[in-house]
């Protein structure tokens, strides 16, 4: 009869541990995961950020054994270093079961999470207290067949300046409030208040080393130039009449780049903006037809534009005009610690295009049209998700 009590209550906590474990495994592996996220690799610091919240659960290194691994020690992401695993083992002591001589039984768990592409946003503001994060200003809908999630936590973090600017998306979110003056709720999606900031979804994405890169130069006269990758300390500048080809690779970018007008090409390109001064923004008139595609592989795949991490926040900054109805953006608008303006109403526009900034506005004359996020191997952004 004791042997019997004893597997009924010393089993049920038993198997009542087991589960205290494996969320603690979950959400230590989901704790990694997020230091992965913001490109911290150090061993010892990913460690304490789990171990703080298997603690949570009730599992410190205390009273546990717990290991870290990433990449994980086995499994499908193995050799994945956006992955990491989690391994919780105790010793639980037993009550009635000491009466037939078994006084422990171990409980082990195992978790792995990492990073895979965001399927929800696509556009992102990521100021944290300043109102307009996200502003609306044009006279008619801005469309994005996607997510946009808006960080700050002021009341009108987001917001529509007049009657006919609208925002319709898959999801607004918004860690604050709203101020929408749109009057067509066919028009306009109805935000979603109090959902808790986002790290940059692009944090793990490294600053390109520069120092070492050649200095870029062009070739051709005016009417038909062709441009090389590497570090411009001359501004880029391509006007009405001109034409404009960007051979593959990263262009650095010392004083700004300005397309005022013209034909402009480019394939598997990056343009990489140091502006310490806060003076020397890129800049596209409507004027221009640009057709940009960003790289699609390697450490910078989907990135287009990346402002430098370290430039001023500085409003007016950077004002992308959309241009022509033949325009074409393929890839990814990175300003983490700066402003754009996202300008403009081309029609004919396709490929896709993710936004990441500090504060944007958006505006446009008719409805206009963000693409869809790109598809899964194209997508630069990175979010935590648990696979084991």
């Amino acid at each position: 009869m004791l042997a019997v009590l004893g597997l009924v209550l010393d089993g049920g906590r038993i198997y009542f541990e087991k589960r205290r474990a494996q969320a603690a495994a979950d959400s230590g592996a989901m704790a990694a995961a997020q230091e992965l996220r913001r490109s911290v690799r150090n061993y010892d610091t990913v460690r304490v950020r789990a171990v703080n919240d298997t603690a949570l659960n009730g599992y410190s290194d205390a009273n546990s054994a717990i290991d870290l691994a990433f990449p994980p020690s086995s499994g499908p992401y193995s050799t994945n270093q956006n992955f990491a695993e989690v391994m919780i083992s105790r010793s639980v002591p037993t009550t009635f079961m000491r009466m037939v001589g078994v006084t422990n039984s171990s409980v082990a768990a195992r978790a792995v999470a990492g990073l895979l592409p965001d399927d929800t946003f696509c556009i992102y503001a990521l100021d944290l207290d300043t109102p307009d994060g996200f502003k609306n200003n044009g006279t008619s809908a801005f469309e994005a067949n996607c997510g946009i999630m808006v960080n700050s936590i002021d009341s009108s973090a987001f917001r529509g300046t007049g009657t006919g600017a609208c925002t319709k998306a898959s999801v607004i979110a918004i860690s604050g409030s709203y101020d929408i003056g749109c009057v067509d709720s066919t028009r306009q999606t109805t935000p979603k208040t109090g959902v808790p900031a986002v790290p940059d979804p692009l944090s793990h994405v490294p600053e390109p080393d520069w120092t070492s890169m050649p200095s870029g130069r062009s070739t051709g006269p005016p009417s038909n130039r062709v441009y090389q990758p590497g570090v411009y300390s001359a501004p880029i500048h391509v006007s009405a009449g001109q034409v404009a080809t960007f051979l593959p690779g990263i262009y650095v970018l010392q004083n700004g780049l300005n397309f005022t007008g013209g034909t402009i090409t480019g394939t598997d390109v990056m343009f990489y903006n140091l502006d310490p001064g806060g003076n020397k923004p890129i800049r596209v008139a409507a004027g221009a037809s640009v057709d940009l595609d960003a790289p699609g592989s390697g450490p910078y795949m989907g990135i287009l534009f990346f402002g430098a991490r370290t430039n001023p926040y500085k409003n007016p900054a950077h004002n992308i005009g959309r241009g022509s109805a033949t325009s074409n953006y393929t890839g990814t608008f990175y300003f983490p610690n700066e402003h754009i303006d996202f300008a403009g109403t081309p029609t004919g526009s396709v490929g896709w295009t993710i936004i990441v900034a500090r504060t944007m506005n958006v505006s446009g004359t008719s409805g206009t049209t963000v693409v869809n996020p790109p598809p899964p191997d194209e997508n630069p952004l990175l979010v935590p998700v648990m696979v084991e």
